[in-house]
């Protein structure tokens, strides 16, 4: 049997353990990764999701699910800031990624421009 010195064993413990504590950190910040993507409703942890204010009719509004109690009281205090007339016709929409994103300014742009053709194309890209 090879006798090895107590000083090596010491550092080897040390750097097994350095790297244990990497790896776990890897695997943490993977999993933080894959839950950012992970469009669920009960995921608060679903980075791709903002509430925009847009046109809506009044039988139509009610806070969105998934919406945090805190996110849809700040978006209701600046509703509450803008003029009168924004305030009665706009309303806090949830938009999750770019797909509803998309949806979005198709929306916006066939409301304001009558040639929306064009603007699809650049949105499809």
């Amino acid at each position: 049997m090879v006798r090895v010195p107590t000083g090596i064993t010491t550092k080897l413990m040390a750097v097994l353990f350095q790297l244990s504590e990497a790896t776990e950190i890897i695997r943490f910040k993977r999993l933080a990764i894959l839950d950012a993507y992970k469009d669920e409703v009960t995921n608060p942890k679903y980075a791709f999701k903002h509430l925009l204010f847009s046109v809506t009719e009044p039988q139509f509004r009610a806070k969105p699910a998934g919406v945090s109690d805190i996110t849809w009281a700040e978006a209701m205090g600046k509703l509450e800031g803008m003029e009168a007339s924004n305030r009665e016709r706009l309303w806090p929409q949830l938009v999750k990624g770019f797909n509803d994103l998309s949806e979005c300014l198709k929306v916006h742009h066939s409301t304001r421009w009558p040639r929306v053709e064009e603007d699809e194309t650049i949105i499809s890209k």
